[in-house]
């Protein structure tokens, strides 16, 4: 939808916002592919100087701005001039840009050294790292496309360097230090009017820091997975003053989770209402929208469960899901026949049944459940996947917060243990997964006697719908089925597995694996 803003000859911002920093990052993916497409068109020849932006806290802007700049030894400092990069250059930083990217520091947890905010998993998107190459601290086109022969940036490159010594940055009086400031702040805002597509959270693009610059420039607003998110977040958007009235466009699905809120239902009278989103109200009173009905993520063989489930039957599959056009899809076959061992048809949804008893037993703890033998087996059978799959996005998605951290565990046994790929693997609870899409995703159902959570088709229609390429569900199907509560969505769900199920025996011995030992415990 944002396409058309793109190509367009008019100069313009279109803000795409979403609830949640894992959404937003791959929203910004996705965009900038599609930017990237767009840019092989001769007739297009403007559309080469757009660039996106994925926006995030200033804070966290200014870190990635000061921390991933290349580094100069105290002794090089005096009297220092750094140079603007040689033309036709741009390209020779594309090993070290992703020597960069790939690498993992252990800061407070961080990916990037310097920067310690958490949710920052890409800087190639970012206003720091557009900084950078605007100015010409990084090499790229970006400054020969804005600067040509002019050279706006001297002074910042050169106070740039003296700041990234890690030594003290100024001299005792703070001249200096203010128009490195001042110089930053005009560079920030440059960076934010010229992007044709800014991406972030709402809170994050509704800040004053980033509106007060683009605020004459927003042609539209597009609010992803709007279904999810509270009406209040949204009121610092709208109290906004901007100047060209821009379009608005709500994009959610009421059949998947409704705004979340920590109001008790028995105390609090209004808590119906906080769960109404902006998007749902809107319906009630009236308001004309429309159903999209061609889905472009799944293969047919996932699209059909909640087609069949959820939607009735009024999906179709866009082309770009047939199987022949999905490598990881044909790679998650031959995986599942290589470990089912059995005559399944070749199916993208397969489902682990495994029979109560032995040492299969979902237990309780601070009203949460989880279950040892479930983790044992994924673990065992991870590693195979990674291998064979060595490009594709992998989720474990569970129900509740103790399997979760269970998996978590055995995911960092496995990157201590270096295992190949691993960082290509993500753990969540299924609503830490709405708005995300991975190529495999592993839907763990722990039930005993009462089927809790997973009562509310919403929250298994977010699981279900996560994977691109292939779905494996690992589940006790008898427990379920008996258990207190079971819906009829769950009951069809286990039969539209029919022909794809593979039914395994709840051992003594728990499945061999070294990356999970039961009963350890995992603080969060």
């Amino acid at each position: 939808m944002v396409v058309p803003f793109l190509v367009s000859e008019r100069q313009s911002v279109v803000l795409v916002s979403t609830p949640t920093n894992h959404g937003a990052d791959d929203l910004a993916h996705e965009i900038r592919q599609a930017l990237f497409d767009l840019r092989d068109d001769p007739n297009l020849p403007h559309v080469r100087k757009r660039y996106i932006l994925r926006l995030h806290a200033p804070k966290s802007e200014n870190a990635i701005m000061r921390t991933q700049g290349p580094k100069v030894p105290k002794e090089q400092v005096e009297n220092v001039k750094v140079p603007l990069p040689p033309r036709g250059t741009q390209r020779v930083m594309k090993g070290a840009a992703v020597q960069m990217l790939e690498r993992f520091r252990a800061n407070d947890g961080t990916k990037f050294e310097g920067v310690r905010d958490k949710r920052v998993q890409d800087i190639t998107y970012s206003a720091g790292y557009m900084m950078l190459l605007v100015s010409g601290i990084v090499p790229g086109t970006e400054y020969e496309e804005r600067c040509g022969d002019h050279d706006p940036y001297a002074k910042f490159r050169m106070l740039y360097v003296k700041y990234n010594t890690g030594e003290e940055p100024f001299d005792d009086s703070t001249d200096e230090e203010e128009e490195f400031r001042e110089l930053t702040e005009d560079l920030y805002k440059t960076v934010l009017k010229g992007a044709s597509v800014i991406v972030g959270t709402t809170a994050g693009i509704s800040g004053e820091d980033c509106l007060q610059h683009i605020r004459h420039q927003v042609s539209a607003i597009f609010l992803d997975e709007n279904a999810h998110e509270r009406e209040d977040s949204l009121a610092p958007l709208f109290a906004a003053r901007f100047k060209l009235d821009p379009c608005i466009v709500l994009i959610g699905d009421q059949e998947q989770l409704a705004p979340a809120t920590q109001a008790d239902k028995q105390s609090n009278a209004f808590t119906p209402q906080l769960e109404i989103s902006w998007m749902a109200r809107l319906i009630k009173n009236g308001m004309k929208y429309t159903m999209l009905t061609e889905q472009h993520r799944m293969v047919e063989d996932i699209a059909l469960l909640c087609n069949t489930l959820t939607y009735k039957g009024k999906l179709t599959n866009a082309p770009g899901t047939a199987l022949n056009q999905r490598l990881n899809a044909s790679q998650f076959q031959e995986w599942a026949q290589s470990f089912t061992k059995s005559t399944l048809t070749p199916s993208n949804r397969i489902m682990l049944d495994i029979t109560p008893g032995g040492l299969n037993i979902t237990q309780h703890k601070r009203r949460s459940k989880y279950n040892d033998y479930f983790v044992c087996l994924v673990s065992s059978l991870l590693p195979s996947l990674l291998r064979r799959c060595k490009d594709a996005t992998v989720a474990i998605l569970t129900g509740y917060s103790e399997q979760r951290g269970n998996y978590l565990r055995m995911l960092g046994n496995m990157k201590e243990a270096k295992l190949e790929h691993v960082d290509k693997l993500s753990v969540d609870t299924f609503d830490g997964g709405q708005g995300r899409q991975f190529d495999f995703v592993i839907v763990d159902l722990p039930v005993n006697y009462g089927v809790g959570f997973l009562a509310d088709s919403r929250r298994l229609n977010v699981a279900l719908t996560r994977a691109r390429n292939g779905l494996l569900v690992v589940c006790d199907t008898k427990t379920i089925l008996a258990a207190r509560g079971v819906t009829d969505y769950l009951e069809n769900l286990i039969a539209l597995f029919n022909g794809c199920t593979t039914t395994l025996q709840g051992n003594k011995d728990y499945p061999s694996t070294t990356y999970f030992t039961p009963g350890d415990d995992y603080d969060d």
